[in-house]
């Protein structure tokens, strides 16, 4: 009776000894890599031309291409017309555009269909290129080490080394100030 008591008390204090020592340990994450998603960027002009002012919309055409000239000129660029006006628009555009080194099969010239799209608009500029944006990554704290998945600043700088080499070694901005 009296070694039955002792190994009751026995297993009962290997247990609370047992769950005492599970209970203190930290659980620390897998290091995983950052993930990294690729979303398209659109650049979208659309214009009402008006016979007198041809000038005026080959220029504001000309003046949205050169603010968004470094973004767009690897990229197609599509423009569409809906009228015989704003196809000379576009005809000036597209030779301007080569003559500032846009590649000619890169600018697309094409007709849109007044009956179909129904448009309020003589003239639409659409491109789209994809950037790559890495997840958000949170500061190491003490006392908070683990809680976060970590790896995501070294994922986040091979990338960026990868995309913009040259970026990386004259600047000291983090990714996400970019």
């Amino acid at each position: 009776m009296i070694s039955l008591k002792i190994s009751q008390v026995l297993s009962l204090f290997t247990l609370f000894m047992l769950m005492n020592m599970t209970g203190c340990s930290e659980y620390i994450h897998e290091r995983n890599a950052a993930t990294i998603d690729v979303v398209p960027i659109n650049y979208h002009l659309q214009l009402k031309v008006h016979s007198p002012g041809l000038k005026k919309s080959v220029d504001k055409v000309v003046a949205y291409v050169n603010s968004h000239r470094n973004e767009l000129v690897d990229h197609k660029i599509e423009l569409t017309w809906y009228s015989k006006t704003a196809y000379k628009v576009v005809t000036q555009v597209k030779s301007y555009l080569i003559s500032q080194g846009f590649r000619s099969d890169s600018v697309l010239l094409t007709k849109g269909n007044v009956k179909r799209d129904k448009p309020y608009f003589d003239l639409e500029l659409f491109a789209q290129r994809y950037q790559a944006v890495s997840s958000i990554c949170h500061y190491e704290q003490i006392e908070e080490y683990g809680r976060y998945p970590n790896g995501c600043v070294v994922e986040g700088n091979r990338w960026q080394m990868m995309n913009h080499p040259e970026r990386v070694l004259g600047s000291s901005t983090s990714p996400e100030q970019e």
